[in-house]
């Protein structure tokens, strides 16, 4: 996603751009605007590299670089308070850019196996992808392993081979639907679509 070039502005001006990064990201938080012109962002993702307390959101602050002030609300929730244009920007950079690649990639390799009959699933981190075919037979295993170049995979092993489709590149199929998402272990809750 571009960004628009770095300015002075207050950071209200940016809540649009702030809205669309978040949806993209699956990332769950309120945006609301101040009354000086700056964006408060209460943070409800397990996406958030930080604990739930003042001390480790302003050390993830400070070491991003990232203008910002944090406190907590009557539910104990983190707010971010960005001042200007330029603290929306490097929010977006640090904090969303790197799951919003992950999604693209995500629904561009699902789409793309699902243009030829293979059906999967991803689960989406910032830092892996795992990808799960789920066909008790392996003929989706098979068709993928046919189309990273290795056909042969079943010679000599028994699989059904009824379920494999050809497995030509299509350039005429571009991916263009988004995907279900679930996150991996490690990376907290599983999820489909939204963050929760």
């Amino acid at each position: 996603m571009k960004l628009p070039t770095a300015d002075a502005s207050p950071a209200a001006q940016l809540r649009e751009l702030l809205d669309d990064a978040l949806k993209k990201a699956h990332f769950t938080a309120l945006v609301t605007s101040d009354d000086g012109g700056g964006l408060n962002l209460t943070v409800h993702s397990h996406k958030a590299p930080f604990a739930g307390d003042v001390e480790s959101a302003s050390g993830w602050l400070n070491q991003n670089g990232i203008t910002a002030t944090v406190t907590l609300n009557e539910t104990g929730d983190v707010v971010l308070t960005l001042p200007a244009a330029d603290s929306v920007r490097q929010l977006i950079a640090s904090l969303l850019q790197p799951w919003i690649d992950a999604y693209t990639a995500s629904d561009q390799l699902v789409d793309l196996l699902e243009a030829h009959d293979v059906p999967s699933e991803a689960a989406v981190g910032t830092s892996s992808l795992q990808l799960s075919l789920p066909d008790d037979e392996l003929g989706s295993v098979v068709t993928l392993a046919a189309l990273l170049g290795v056909p042969e995979i079943s010679v000599g092993h028994l699989l059904d081979r009824s379920r494999i489709r050809d497995t030509r590149l299509r350039p005429d199929v571009a991916p263009h639907r988004n995907r279900r998402h679930s996150r991996p272990h490690h990376q907290g809750p599983a999820h489909r679509g939204r963050d929760r």
